[in-house]
């Protein structure tokens, strides 16, 4: 991802017929009480034509507005985005623990995955039973074993990790 704070980009790179993917935006929401409802991004899809290879930019953007209302109800939380808010913090925390074991410090290493499981723990998405999160759950636990000696990490722990 490109962003210079009000303008970002996400580089896709090629996209087959009814391929998905999936892209975790995180923003700072400023305070504004002007209005009960605000912009918070706009997105456009520019691409390169396959055929003629010029680039496309297409007819419709979209917008993205919440609503900031004085009261708010109950909050709920999509599972979709936590799913994917489970899996980018996972990815992170499997590439910190291996920074740190590769470092000479499993303890650190192990605590920052016992970390990581626990906030995985306390998501909607896990106590739902969402396959993805057990999966994630059962990964972070794998590591955290192959963590629990400098043998156990030289053996099979580094090439697992």
């Amino acid at each position: 991802m490109i962003s210079n704070e009000r303008i970002g980009s996400i580089e896709v790179g090629d996209l087959y017929a009814d391929e998905e993917r999936d892209f975790l935006v995180t923003t700072d929401i400023p305070v504004d009480k002007s209005s009960d409802e605000m912009s918070l991004v706009k997105i456009k899809c520019v691409y390169k034509d396959p055929v003629s290879k010029e680039l496309v930019t297409a007819n419709h953007a979209a917008e993205v507005k919440i609503l900031r209302p004085e009261t708010t109800g109950q909050l709920v939380v999509s599972m979709e985005v936590d799913k994917q808010r489970n899996r980018l913090r996972s990815a992170e925390a499997m590439a910190e623990a291996r920074a740190a074991a590769e470092g000479g410090d499993l303890a650190a290493a192990v605590s920052v995955l016992e970390h990581c499981r626990k906030q995985l723990a306390d998501s909607v998405s896990h106590k739902a039973g969402d396959r993805l999160c057990i999966a994630l759950d059962a990964e972070l636990r794998e590591m955290q074993e192959r963590m629990a000696d400098r043998q156990i990490y030289e053996t099979s722990g580094r090439a697992y990790v």
